[in-house]
């Protein structure tokens, strides 16, 4: 059954994503000099942060008004951003700021956190859809909260998360998004789906290389378009860039590219849900054939790499090659 997403809150810096999400334009992100920061920034708020957690949790104080009234009564997804294994705070931590805020959502009966960064959305994607498949539910709303460690006090940095693809070539973001996710007639089919981890002990690299041999053998449906992650550090265009010859004899001559890394800004865990609307709206603006199947990559700052393989259904399109 094809899935459909809507977004509630879809923000970068303090810029509401909506029609932009389709436009070629970049986003224009300003350049701030300060001691605590350098470099070129889509901010949501001027005042720099005592700790990463504080930050989130303001901007989880935003947007919350934003949950719809059943929010209690349908199932929530939580991604949050990939902690190093060592870290002396976790994800629970920063949860428990969002708990602070509404302190209902502890009590939450069907809720799930998946703190792996940009690669979480990904890695939730088969709990969406069990989720929704079993018909329980009619939908499932998905929350993501990130900013940027450059954002916050440097006597804070035990606070922060792991980004190790982050230097000041890198766009920083403060993002958030509040996505609802439904059967539809119509919508986004998934025609597959992998994770591998990144042993720091591996060459850089392994872990995608592995993804894109599992699709070869698993799947192996032609390529019409990619979402790639890129945000201007060169390690981690490295890791996909050096493997893309295992996907070649699966690759379109007219294969389109997309890196809204470049063109939005580094956006943390919330880049898994901007991809899929990206895609989702390509696909309604007819700007990608329904005949044609999408791969997304994501690579987080920890362990984690995820892809899947996006295609459109619609009931109508009897003959669609896509459902």
């Amino acid at each position: 059954m094809p899935l459909f997403f809507e977004s509630l809150v879809l923000h970068v810096g303090d810029i509401e994503l909506g029609k932009c999400l389709l436009s070629d334009e970049p986003l224009d992100p300003k350049w701030i000099e300060s001691p605590a920061f350098t470099g070129r920034a889509l901010a949501r708020y001027t005042r720099f942060s005592d700790s990463y957690s504080e930050r989130v949790q303001q901007i989880f104080k935003d947007i919350v008004t934003k949950l719809p009234n059943d929010w209690q009564q349908v199932p929530m997804v939580v991604l949050l951003p990939a902690f190093s294994t060592d870290h002396v705070h976790s994800s629970s931590h920063v949860f428990s700021h969002y708990c602070d805020v509404l302190p209902a959502l502890s009590e939450h009966d069907n809720l799930y956190l998946y703190p792996y960064g940009r690669a979480a959305f990904l890695l939730a994607l088969k709990r969406i859809e069990a989720l929704l498949y079993k018909g329980t539910f009619t939908s499932v709303l998905v929350i993501a909260i990130d900013a940027n460690s450059r954002f916050c006090c440097k006597q804070a940095e035990v606070d922060f998360p792991k980004k190790a693809f982050n230097d000041v070539s890198v766009v920083a973001c403060d993002s958030a998004a509040i996505v609802r996710v439904t059967q539809a007639s119509s919508g986004l089919v998934t025609h597959w789906q992998s994770y591998a981890a990144q042993a720091e002990a591996n060459a850089t690299g392994s872990a995608v290389s592995n993804i894109f041999h599992q699709y070869i053998q698993q799947c192996g449906l032609p390529i019409q378009a990619m979402q790639l992650p890129t945000n201007n550090s060169i390690p981690m265009t490295n890791e996909w860039v050096q493997g893309m010859q295992i996907l070649a004899e699966k690759l379109s001559i007219n294969l389109q590219c997309f890196f809204n890394g470049i063109r939005i800004g580094d956006v943390g865990c919330t880049s898994g849900l901007l991809n899929v609307l990206h895609t989702q709206n390509m696909y309604q603006q007819k700007l990608v054939s329904i005949t044609e199947g999408v791969f997304h990559l994501d690579i987080a700052d920890g362990l984690y790499r995820s892809a899947a393989m996006f295609g459109w259904y619609e009931k109508q399109s009897d003959d669609a090659l896509w459902g």
